[in-house]
């Protein structure tokens, strides 16, 4: 795989742990991600 390529599956990667910390912040979860209550 080239370097571009590992770039970008870490990119959708990252984003992927947005879109679950996004579900996580919705009213119906009372928990918040520690990185989001550490920072």
């Amino acid at each position: 795989m080239t370097p571009w390529g590992k770039m970008h599956r870490d990119f959708l990667r990252q984003h992927d742990l947005v879109q679950v910390q996004r579900v996580l912040l919705s009213p119906g979860m009372p928990r918040t991600p520690l990185s989001l209550t550490e920072s």
